[in-house]
């Protein structure tokens, strides 16, 4: 449970500092049948400014905030697969609301 509750965090995290970054208007630019996290063309970022690795570098993030943010995984655990599934769950759920998502 609290490894979920985790995961969570880490994607509002990510999800308000990307929102910080570049607006509402990013999550417009994901497509959730091709997202996934350990693609560095189809995760989040590689989504939202063409490849993780360049925009990772170009926001400075270091390796430890993209876990923080759950652009990456964190050691293993979450895998990447659950990750992917988790950033899909609040993306749906934020794109009904037209807003952040409180609770997933």
């Amino acid at each position: 449970m609290s490894a979920n509750i985790s995961i969570i965090s880490k994607i509002r995290a990510g999800a308000a500092y990307l929102d910080s970054v570049y607006g509402k208007k990013w999550r417009r630019k994901i497509r959730l049948k091709t997202l996934d996290i350990s693609s560095c063309k189809n995760c989040v970022l590689g989504q939202t400014d063409g490849d993780y690795r360049d925009h990772a570098s170009k926001l400075g993030l270091s390796l430890s905030r993209l876990r923080a943010y759950g652009f990456t995984n964190d050691q293993g655990l979450p895998s990447m697969k659950s990750l992917t599934a988790a950033w899909k769950k609040y993306l749906r759920k934020s794109s009904r609301k037209n807003e952040p998502t409180d609770h997933l």
